[in-house]
């Protein structure tokens, strides 16, 4: 076995509690003011030990370290501290400050070389936690696409495995002139294969054109309670594969929106197909839909084991996945939906409790049902 000796702490691993640790008020000009006192301390006993010696040095100290330990203003104090402190220690006459217009001078001369100090300090601090932010988004975003490309590669393998499984048989039937009477269902689950791996192709192509800021939507008149229907009737196999009941509840129009037809039926499809895949078996799955007073509300429930409050924060981030939902999908069908609904100036919303289920809400704005129909093209999603 390997012998795994403790590595050194890196000089980041001793700096970064400092420069990104939250400290009150009270605590930082506290250590401004002690800091700036044992400063003067300092430059009192060398003055005594070495007459003459400069310190410059140990003012410029202490004004860095209450700019790192706190900000502008501790330094500030700091400064104001060291430079009174060393007009009346160091300067003639000696123990009186600000009594004639070079005492203010040098005074003032001090505060300037001190406010650059710890602005330069400041500026390094705000671009180390810039820095280190952007180090922890990279880290985040590295291993959100490697876990995606695993899910990625898996998802493509198998339904591409049953492809070949499948179109395997269907040849070998065919060369042998007896095509067997489980033909139709070989070629449906080609087909079913087929169609799973281009959703993912999909899903992965409307990503990037979310991130080039080239995702727009087409929309039209069109009433929500069609497209709705559609959406639960292609659901409605994949949940009665579960023994599902899938029930469609809706108001009586007006239900006119101005939205683009497929990429409703896409958001509604995946809060559909991800309630269906969640929910136990023989239970129940609701949708809703409600028109109020200027917009249109649909309602998607199941009675699956729930949403978290703390992944619900994070239920609509590119490539995110709960650790419970981990490699069940590729995370990107809640994060696209709800670019398509922002897109539509609406909103996507969830609300849920662990072990009763979880309910996404759309909310698109009501068209009036006299208007004619439109074609408007939307801004693309950045």
């Amino acid at each position: 076995m390997r012998d795994r000796s403790p590595t050194a702490p890196s000089p980041n691993a001793l700096w970064e509690p400092i420069l990104t640790g939250t400290r009150s008020p009270a605590l930082r000009y506290l250590f401004a003011v002690v800091v700036s006192c044992l400063s003067l301390g300092m430059v009192i006993l060398f003055q005594k030990l070495e007459p003459g010696a400069p310190f410059t040095s140990f003012a410029i100290l202490s004004v860095i370290l209450s700019a790192i330990f706190g900000d502008r203003g501790p330094a500030f104090v700091d400064t104001l501290i060291t430079s009174i402190g060393i007009d009346y220690f160091f300067s003639e006459p000696s123990y009186e400050v600000l009594d004639s217009v070079s005492s203010f001078a040098r005074v003032l001369v001090y505060m300037a070389i001190g406010y650059i100090v710890s602005a330069l300090v400041e500026s390094l601090k705000e671009n180390f936690v810039a820095i280190r932010r952007q180090k922890e988004e990279l880290a985040l975003e590295k291993e959100a696409r490697e876990n995606v490309l695993g899910v990625v590669s898996h998802d493509l393998r198998t339904p591409l495995a049953s492809i070949i499984m499948n179109t395997d048989l269907v040849l070998r039937a065919v060369n042998a002139c007896a095509l067997p009477p489980t033909t139709p269902r070989l070629l449906s689950n080609v087909r079913g294969s087929a169609q799973r791996m281009n959703r993912l192709i999909e899903d992965l192509l409307d990503a990037i054109k979310v991130d080039a800021g080239s995702f727009a939507v087409d929309r039209k008149r069109l009433d929500v309670s069609e497209i709705l229907a559609v959406s639960v009737e292609e659901s409605t196999p994949a949940a009665l594969q579960k023994n599902l009941r899938l029930i469609l509840r809706s108001d009586p129009p007006p239900t006119f929106v101005a939205a683009d037809a497929s990429r409703l039926i896409q958001v509604f499809n995946n809060l559909i197909g991800n309630a269906v895949k969640f929910s136990p078996p023989e239970s129940v799955v609701t949708v809703t839909l409600a028109s109020t007073e200027g917009e249109v509300v649909i309602g998607v429930r199941d009675l699956g084991p729930g949403i978290s409050r703390e992944d619900q924060a994070h239920l609509f981030e590119r490539y995110w996945q709960g650790k419970s939902t981990a490699h069940k999908g590729t995370g990107l069908g809640l994060y696209i939906s709800k670019c398509i609904v922002d897109l539509h100036g609406g909103s996507l919303d969830v609300s849920s409790t662990l072990g009763e289920g979880a309910t996404f809400l759309v909310r698109l704005p009501l068209l009036a049902a006299d208007r004619a129909q439109e074609t408007v093209q939307s801004p693309a999603f950045h």
